[in-house]
């Protein structure tokens, strides 16, 4: 049975290391494996930055398949951060960050992170997982 979660930011999976890409098309450059099923929202965020000035774009994947907006990377590390409502998750699936530059630039992703808390649907409350 799956556990019921709603977005927040307590940090539940996390890969905060710097990961980086030259290539032209999608490129997978961070993968979370999720180890328990849950069912209501999450929240990822990860940070972004180009190192020439040009630029790129990154993007939420789940097991390949893209489901989140597409992020145009700036200058210097920039924040992102987006809510998913309605997309289940199950024991092993992978959540991923795909990125590209746009030319020659190098793109730069650190601390992806997906947020949670857990509900306790007897008591309508939230619970940290630990």
């Amino acid at each position: 049975m799956p556990i019921e979660i709603k977005a927040s930011n307590t940090i539940q999976y996390s890969d905060d290391g710097v990961n980086s890409t030259s290539q032209t098309s999608p490129t997978k450059i961070k993968e979370l494996s999720m180890i328990s099923a849950y069912t209501g929202s999450w929240r990822v965020y990860f940070e972004m930055s180009d190192n020439f000035g040009s630029a790129g774009v990154g993007q939420i994947y789940k097991n390949g398949i893209p489901y989140g907006y597409q992020q145009p990377s700036n200058w210097g590390y920039t924040s992102y951060t987006q809510d998913f409502t309605n997309i289940n998750i199950i024991a092993g699936d992978k959540i991923q960050i795909y990125a590209y530059a746009y030319s020659i630039d190098e793109i730069d992703i650190k601390n992806f992170r997906i947020e949670f808390d857990t509900v306790c649907p007897a008591l309508g409350a939230q619970l940290t997982l630990i």
